[in-house]
């Protein structure tokens, strides 16, 4: 169809990511399962898939991100590089207020972007809006006052999700005691990298960026007791970064916390330095605030 409407395109053989890497040096026709096609447009080549119709035509399905593909063409033929054009984003946007029996009220925004995008879009438009919202906040545990989307099907945009929410089993009271943790959802809770030693590369196909936001008001009559500090934590070669900023002013407790992956490859020989790394941002998005009665 491209071709007939005058675009220059050629055919790229490829390898999923769950069928392995390419071996350039073997010429075994079976290392490929899939197309996609380079068309050349300004001097420019896009490489293009029509089977995700929730992802703008710029950015092909996350499985085809693996490496290298070959250009099947007459005057092009080589190999060509498979390069994410976009990341898994989410920006997460929270105004809490805390009262006395430690109960969350408040707002919050969530805004997934890329490939992160894809994956709210399909669930949204397979369950629908009525079902996605209710296990959305199953899944979170909260209760909702009124939720709203936003660009749900302008595939330029980020999709958006607003929700009036409710938490009562988040802050745990002890007496004049309230014990906090800031992070109401977009915690890591666990290290995923659990083997002492990894004989593969780590391969997340794209960059990826949690940016989470949250401003929390304290009860009447309270204080805070303990906080935790700011950290910054970073992988060599800006392989990815922790940044975590907390703040307190006039009975308001500021946090901004970003996690970002930069590389989308980390060798066998990087993976110690990896494992470490998430295992203190598990350690620090871990810990609590304290508020004491004043």
């Amino acid at each position: 169809m491209l071709d007939k409407a005058g675009i220059s395109v050629d055919m790229v053989l490829l390898s999923t990511r769950s069928h392995g890497f390419i071996r350039q040096a073997y010429p075994m026709a079976r290392q490929f399962n899939y197309v996609v096609c380079a068309a050349r447009v300004q001097d420019k080549v896009l490489l293009l898939d029509a089977t995700e119709k929730h992802l703008p035509y710029t950015i092909i399905p996350e499985r085809c991100l693996n490496g290298q593909g070959l250009v099947i063409s007459k005057t092009n033929h080589g190999w060509i590089n498979i390069d994410p054009k976009a990341k898994a984003k989410s920006i997460v946007s929270a105004d809490l207020k805390v009262s006395a029996d430690a109960e969350i009220n408040g707002t919050i925004n969530i805004s997934d972007d890329g490939y992160n995008a894809l994956d709210t879009r399909k669930d949204y438009h397979s369950k629908g809006e009525k079902d996605f919202t209710k296990d959305f906040l199953n899944e979170k545990r909260w209760t909702a006052t009124k939720s709203e989307f936003v660009n749900v099907t302008d595939l330029s945009k980020p999709i958006s999700q607003t929700h009036g929410i409710t938490i009562q089993d988040h802050a745990s009271p002890a007496g004049n005691v309230i014990y906090l943790n800031p992070f109401v959802t977009s915690q890591l809770k666990g290290n995923p990298f659990k083997q002492d030693t990894r004989t593969y590369p780590v391969d997340y196909g794209a960059p990826s960026e949690i940016v989470y936001t949250c401003k929390i008001s304290l009860p009447e009559g309270y204080v805070v007791d303990e906080m935790p500090q700011s950290k910054v934590i970073a992988l060599p070669q800006n392989g990815g970064r922790f940044l975590y900023n907390i703040s307190q002013s006039n009975g308001v407790i500021n946090l901004t916390s970003i996690f970002t992956i930069n590389r989308t490859l980390f060798t066998q020989t990087d993976y110690p330095i990896l494992r470490e790394f998430y295992s203190q941002v598990v350690a620090k998005q871990a810990e609590q605030i304290v508020l004491k009665k004043n």
